[in-house]
């Protein structure tokens, strides 16, 4: 019985030093209909990746790392993007094919409030096929229960949410 409890604390000393790491995997965000209004898109939208930066950045709390890097939030950014805009384009005709190349510039998730709040801020660029570029940075906090994958997801979605109410980019797609 001694033996046992020996092993077991062994492995509770290393599970606690060692603690547990987390690879960001974005995941899509259901967005409510009302955030976003619907739109008219003319013409097809080719969603481009222009992040080349694929370096890993980490974050720690309480036992926990999280990893992730800009060209992953990219994709997570750009699906989201696709869906959200599939889902509200009331497809009311033909029109010149639409490029949006994104890239996630910035991304600066921290544990705050004695690892109780899990924030995030991303700075996206969005280059429009007709040269036109926005900018938009969205921050968002959550609390201890939801995972840092979930306060980055959160972030991507409110800016995702910012990019179809920006007027620049709604009028290129309509045009």
């Amino acid at each position: 019985m001694k033996g046992r409890l020996n092993s077991l604390a062994l492995v509770g000393l290393v599970s606690l030093i060692a603690g547990c790491s987390h690879t960001y995997t974005p995941s899509v965000y259901n967005i409510k209909d009302v955030k976003i209004p619907d739109l008219n898109v003319k013409g097809t939208v080719d969603y481009v990746n222009n992040q080349e930066d694929i370096e890993t950045k980490f974050v720690e709390a309480s036992g926990h790392k999280w990893a992730y890097n800009n060209k992953e939030v990219t994709d997570g950014f750009n699906t989201l993007l696709e869906k959200e805009i599939s889902v509200r384009d009331l497809k009311s005709g033909d029109g010149d094919a639409k490029k949006l190349v994104s890239k996630v510039n910035e991304i600066d998730c921290t544990v705050g409030f004695g690892s109780y709040v899990r924030n995030c801020k991303i700075s996206v660029e969005i280059e429009m096929g007709d040269g036109n570029i926005v900018n938009i940075d969205s921050t968002q906090g959550s609390p201890i229960f939801n995972a840092m994958e979930g306060s980055l997801d959160g972030t991507i979605a409110i800016a995702v949410i910012e990019a179809l109410k920006h007027p620049e980019i709604v009028s290129y797609l309509e045009m």
